[in-house]
């Protein structure tokens, strides 16, 4: 005969019952998880970046957010044309140098003159504000007096060293044959003037006969191109007008339509400060833009 104990069944009841509710609870619980897990959002979630959208309950950040860099860096460019001999030797040559000396010093720019199948007549304002009548000519901020990369790498390393008063970046994304571009000014120091910023659209790898004094290279191609200003003004959007204080921010937005002849894979933008004074627009600051 076997003798149970009514007891140790009771109790051996009980356990399994709770052990069956924790079970659950736990299902509940790791599903309730999972779910919230599903529904977190990723972006950028500091209210004073560039890409923070209001619109958008970011629940954790991811890093993304862009800021104007509290960094200076030179605008080295090169106003050119393709029918231009001296511009397919020398200033080529000289040019290239400088720029694969400085990289990472500056912003680069190519600014193509009338008769070129690649000018914009936007930049003809600019060639008359800083007195430009022979090509090629080679500029650094805003002096032009280069016939040599060893000037052009020592003004703009010796440009970089100081701390920028002011800083702008911009970011850039292409869809539906249009540039959509954001940008930031931020100030690192005070300062009372009129400044403005520019967004330029740039094109790489760009094919086009250069004269020499050789005859046309047949195959040069033509890098940083200036495509378009993205508010169609040369030097762009005041962002100042009296005093800027320490942490001082305005910000801009654009919508670009592109010329279908233009490589959207390669294009960029760089974003560009400038200041007005006596003596026209007096350069500040500029930097890359980043693409999405």
């Amino acid at each position: 005969m076997i003798l149970v104990n009514l007891t140790i069944i009771r109790n051996l009841n009980t356990f399994m019952k709770r052990l069956t509710l924790i079970g659950a609870f736990g299902f509940t619980l790791l599903a309730f998880t999972s779910c919230e897990q599903d529904n977190r959002v990723q972006g950028c979630a500091d209210p004073f970046a560039i890409n923070f959208s209001p619109n958008i309950l970011v629940s954790d950040d991811d890093g993304s957010c862009v800021y104007p860099p509290e960094e200076r860096k030179a605008l080295l460019y090169k106003v050119t044309a393709t029918w231009c001999p001296p511009c397919g030797e020398w200033g080529s040559e000289v040019f290239h140098e400088a720029v694969d000396t400085t990289k990472g010093d500056a912003v680069v720019m190519a600014i193509h003159t009338s008769g070129d199948p690649m000018h914009n007549p936007m930049t003809d304002n600019f060639e008359t504000d800083y007195g430009i009548t022979g090509y090629p000519t080679l500029v650094v901020n805003h002096e032009s007096d280069y016939s040599s990369a060893g000037g052009i790498i020592s003004t703009v390393k010796s440009f970089v060293t100081e701390e920028p008063t002011v800083s702008a970046i911009s970011i850039l994304e292409i869809k539906n044959n249009k540039a959509y571009l954001t940008a930031q000014t931020r100030w690192f120091a005070e300062m009372t003037g009129q400044v403005y910023c520019s967004i330029y659209l740039l094109e790489d790898g760009i094919k086009e006969p250069q004269a020499s004094p050789d005859g046309y290279i047949a195959d040069y191609v033509h890098d940083y191109v200036f495509r378009t200003s993205a508010n169609g003004e040369m030097f762009g959007e005041a962002v100042l007008n009296g005093e800027a204080w320490v942490g001082k921010t305005e910000n801009l937005s654009y919508e670009v339509d592109l010329d279908p002849s233009w490589n959207q894979n390669n294009l960029y933008a760089v974003t560009v400060l400038w200041r007005t004074g006596a003596d026209g627009y007096e350069f500040l600051n500029a930097y890359y833009s980043v693409k999405r």
